[in-house]
């Protein structure tokens, strides 16, 4: 279920206050049209009705993929990770936590509008998360090889006009966009699916420092068996 409400906002252009619909739920399922708006960026956007100025507003969000059995919580603040964790464990056990076969989903943290909107963007793409930060990892290493000079600030997924891996660096350079490989993607999940369940049984953040752990894990397991 989706809960909207209400929020009284000053134009910090004008002064002028107006009211905005924020959501503390948004059902990706039963509310298409808002999806649409959160993916583009839009849902957090809004236009003064008095100067027109557009601004953005940030606010905690709870994103539920019912299709894909995924629920994104975008956090402020720690202070939000205890009370939703608490949620979690109360339900596991209880009547409602079976028939909304929440045992079987994902659950995840983060901490901008740009990790949200990439998160729902990978699950409503069919993939995995936690392959996308893995592969990440490589495509980091391999542009700094070819591009040592530039400073990468951010890396996310993107799916137009086909999937690809958008980098982010500073400076006049702007961005770079690497072509995502879907099947090594899958042929990571088919070979390496007990290491990332391993690694991420309980994980609420899976992001950079989430797939550095992973590789880290990975290395030691190697060494361990030479």
């Amino acid at each position: 279920m989706s809960k909207p409400y209400s929020e009284q906002l000053i134009c910090p252009e004008c002064n002028h206050q107006y009211d905005f619909t924020c959501w503390q739920s948004l059902n990706a399922t039963l509310n298409p049209e808002e999806k649409d708006q959160l993916l583009s960026g839009e849902l957090f956007n809004t236009e003064c009705p008095a100067c027109h100025k557009t601004f953005n507003v940030v606010y905690p969000i709870l994103y539920h993929d019912m299709d894909h059995k995924v629920m994104t919580w975008l956090i402020l603040g720690d202070e939000d990770i205890d009370g939703i964790n608490s949620f979690i464990n109360s339900s596991k056990g209880s009547d409602i936590f079976d028939d909304l076969t929440l045992s079987r989903y994902k659950y995840r943290f983060v901490r901008t509008q740009d990790e949200l909107r990439e998160k729902a963007l990978i699950f409503n793409c069919g993939l995995d998360d936690r392959i996308i930060e893995f592969l990440k990892i490589i495509y980091y290493v391999q542009f700094q090889d070819k591009k040592p000079d530039e400073t990468i600030t951010h890396m996310y997924f993107h799916n137009e006009p086909t999937y690809n891996i958008i980098i982010f660096v500073e400076g006049s350079s702007g961005s770079f966009s690497i072509d995502f490989n879907e099947s090594l993607h899958n042929d990571i999940l088919n070979d390496k699916s007990a290491i990332f369940d391993k690694m991420s049984n309980g994980a609420m953040f899976i992001d950079r420092e989430w797939a550095i752990s992973l590789l880290g894990c990975q290395q030691d397991e190697s060494e361990g068996t030479e």
